[in-house]
C-alpha cells in the first residue's frame, strides 16, 4: 500500500533555516531515495524561503520519485501549521504563534491522489489529538498496511482512531448524515470503523486509477489542450506552471493520464523542487510541473522547443468546463484512432526496416500509416507519431499480448475487440482460439495481415477530444 509515511518540519540550525524529518513509519525503506532528496519534494522552494505563519490554509500536493529499481513512486504530501499545544508561547495558555508548517508526506507506488489525501487528513488530525504528535508505531497507519493489497474500487475498513472525534473531520469531507443522528458520519460506519475507498477503474487500469482529468483541461481551452496533447505524442519537453502546488501536481498528472493506453517513457516530474531546475536544461524530453515562483529562473536556462502551459491565466466559467472529455469517453477515441493496429501484424518474415519485430511478430509499420480507408490527415499524424519511443513500447507490448491470446482486459483493449469485432477481423478468432490452447501458445500461425481494416470512426485527432462528453463526475469542480 505504501513504502514509508513521515512528518518533516523546518527549524532554524545557525542562523539558517533546514527541514528535516521529526517522527517516521516505514514499511518499506529498500530502494527509497535518500532523505535529502525527498524533503527537497516535501518543501519545493527551498527551506530558505519557508517563514513561519500564524495562519495557514492546508495545502496538498504530489510528486514523483524513481525507486533504487527505477520503479515510480508517488509521494503525497500535506502542508499545515502544527497545533498550539498547552505551555506553548508567553505561559498564558494556549497562545497563538507564528510556526513553520508542518508536512506530513507518504510515500506510495499507487498514484492514488485522492485516497492518500484523505489517509493524510485523518493522519494530520489524529496527530492534533494526541498530547505529543508522534508516527512511531501509530495504530492507525499499521492498520492502514496490513488492509493491503487492495483492488480497485474497493472499500478499506480500518478501525476508527480512538482519540478522532468524527465531529473534527470538515463537513464537506462527511458522507450524508444519518436521519437519527445527524451529526454523524456514515463514512466511520458502525462499530467505529472508518471507510476508505480505493479509486476505481476508469478506463486505464492500476496506472492511471486515482487520476481525475479535470485539473488540467479546467484550465486550458479546447485548442490549447488538443495543443498540449500533440507535445506529448510528438515527446517534445513540456512544462506547465502554476502558482498552486496542487492544482499544479494534480495537472502534470492527468497530462500522462491522458496519453493511455501510452505511457510517458521519459523524465516525468509533477514536481520540480527549485534545487533541481537545472535538470530541465537536459536535451531530452521531459513533462514537468514547475511552480510559478521558479519561473525567473526558468527563463535563464536553454529551454529550445519547451511547450509551455501556464494555468494561472486560463481558468475556465463552469459551463465551458462542462465540455470537457470523461477518461473513459477519452478511451473510446483513442480505440477509434489506433484499434486498426491489430490488423496490421503478421508472421515474422522479411520486410522493410520500418516494421517492428517483437515476439514472433512483425508489425508492419507502413501499412499502419498509409492503410485502406486511412484519412490523409490521420495518416499524416501517425507518419510522425510512429517515430516515438511511446508508440514503439506500445507495439511491443501488444505483439507480447498477442503471443498468449491478447489477455490483456482493460477497458480499452475491450474497447478494441468491440470495433475489431465489428470489423470481422481474424485475429479476434486467432486470439480466442490461443487463449483456448493456453497462455504458453502462440498465434503466429493464425495471425495474417487482412485488408479488411476496421472503419475509421474518427476523423482527426481534434475532432476527437473536441466531441468528448463532461468531466463533472470525475472530480470535484471548484464552486
Amino acid at each position: 500500500m505504501f513504502r514509508t509515511c513521515f512528518a518533516a518540519t523546518i527549524a532554524e540550525v545557525k542562523g539558517a533555516r533546514q527541514a528535516f524529518i521529526t517522527s517516521r513509519f516505514e514499511i518499506d525503506s529498500k530502494g527509497l531515495p535518500t532523505d535529502a532528496n525527498i524533503l527537497e519534494f516535501c518543501f519545493p522552494l527551498g527551506a530558505a524561503a519557508v517563514v513561519p505563519k500564524e495562519y495557514q490554509a492546508v495545502e496538498e500536493f504530489l510528486f514523483a520519485l524513481t525507486g533504487g529499481g527505477g520503479d515510480r513512486l508517488y509521494g503525497f504530501c500535506r502542508h499545515s501549521l502544527p497545533p498550539n499545544r498547552p505551555g506553548e508561547g508567553n505561559g498564558r495558555g494556549i497562545a497563538k504563534l507564528q510556526r513553520y508548517p508542518q508536512a506530513l508526506c507518504i510515500v506510495s507506488p499507487h498514484p492514488w491522489a485522492q485516497f492518500f489525501f484523505r489517509v493524510l487528513e485523518v493522519l494530520d488530525r489524529t496527530l492534533r489529538a494526541l498530547p505529543s504528535p508522534t508516527l512511531n508505531g501509530h495504530a492507525f497507519l499499521r492498520d492502514l498496511d496490513a488492509a493491503a493489497p487492495a483492488a480497485l474500487g474497493s472499500v478499506l475498513r480500518l478501525p476508527w482512531p480512538a482519540c478522532l472525534h468524527v465531529g473534527s473531520l470538515p463537513r464537506q469531507h462527511r458522507a450524508f448524515a444519518s436521519p437519527a443522528d445527524p451529526g454523524a458520519w456514515l463514512a466511520a460506519g458502525e462499530g467505529g470503523v472508518l471507510e476508505l475507498e480505493v479509486p476505481p477503474d476508469v478506463g486505464g487500469g492500476a496506472s492511471t486509477a486515482g487520476i481525475p482529468l479535470a485539473p488540467l483541461l479546467w484550465h486550458l481551452t479546447p485548442r490549447l489542450a488538443v495543443s498540449l496533447l500533440a507535445a506529448l505524442l510528438m515527446e517534445r519537453r513540456v512544462v506547465v506552471v502554476s502558482a498552486d502546488l496542487g492544482r499544479l501536481t494534480a495537472a502534470v498528472a492527468a497530462a500522462a493520464a491522458l496519453l493511455h493506453p501510452f505511457h510517458w517513457q521519459h523524465i516525468f516530474l509533477p514536481l520540480v523542487p527549485a534545487s533541481l531546475l537545472d535538470y530541465l536544461a537536459a536535451p531530452m524530453p521531459f513533462l514537468a510541473g514547475v511552480p510559478a515562483a521558479c519561473l525567473p529562473t526558468l527563463r535563464t536556462l536553454a529551454m529550445e522547443e519547451a511547450a509551455f502551459d501556464d494555468l494561472r491565466d486560463l481558468q475556465r466559467s463552469p459551463a465551458e468546463a462542462a465540455s470537457t472529455p470523461k477518461a473513459a469517453e477519452i478511451v473510446r477515441a483513442w480505440a477509434g484512432l489506433v484499434h486498426v493496429a491489430r490488423s496490421t501484424g503478421s508472421v515474422q518474415r522479411a520486410r522493410s526496416d520500418t516494421s517492428i519485430r517483437a515476439h514472433g511478430f512483425v508489425f508492419d509499420l507502413e501499412g499502419f500509416v498509409n492503410g485502406p480507408r486511412r484519412a490523409s490527415r490521420l495518416a499524416a499524424f501517425f507518419a510522425a507519431f510512429r517515430h516515438s519511443q511511446m508508440f514503439e513500447v506500445f507495439v511491443v507490448e501488444r505483439c507480447a499480448a498477442a503471443a498468449q491470446g491478447y489477455p490483456l482486459t482493460d477497458a480499452f483493449e475491450a474497447e478494441v475487440s468491440d470495433r475489431v469485432g465489428q470489423g470481422a477481423s481474424p485475429l479476434a478468432a486467432a486470439a480466442a482460439a490461443a487463449a483456448a490452447r493456453g497462455a504458453g501458445s502462440r498465434i503466429g500461425s493464425l495471425w495474417r495481415k487482412t485488408s479488411d481494416v476496421v472503419r475509421q470512426s474518427s476523423d482527426t485527432l481534434v475532432t476527437a477530444v473536441r466531441t468528448l462528453g463532461t468531466l463533472q463526475d470525475d472530480y470535484p469542480l471548484p464552486g
